[in-house]
C-alpha cells in the first residue's frame, strides 16, 4: 500500500472541481443542471498533479509534465 493506506484500487480521472464541504443539496443540483458553453483554451504544457489530502486544502505535487507543439491559431 501506498503512503495514504488505501485499499481501494485507483482510477486514474481528471478532477474539474470539488464542492466545499457543507454545499446545500439544491445548490449543487442548481450546478449541475446549468448549461455548458463550450470555449477553446490554448494549451501548451500538460502537467500530471497528485492530490495529496491532509488537514485543511490539499497540496498538489507535480509529478509529470509534457510541453506540447505551439499553439495553432
Amino acid at each position: 500500500m501506498g503512503s495514504n493506506d488505501r485499499v481501494e484500487r485507483f482510477a486514474p480521472h481528471v478532477t474539474l472541481g470539488r464542492f466545499a464541504p457543507g454545499t446545500r443539496d439544491d445548490d449543487v443540483a442548481a450546478i449541475q443542471a446549468g448549461p455548458a458553453e463550450p470555449f477553446v483554451v490554448p494549451v501548451t504544457d500538460i502537467v500530471l498533479y497528485e492530490s495529496v489530502m491532509g488537514q485543511g486544502r490539499p497540496v498538489y505535487i507535480a509529478r509529470a509534465s509534457v510541453r506540447l507543439a505551439p499553439f495553432a491559431e
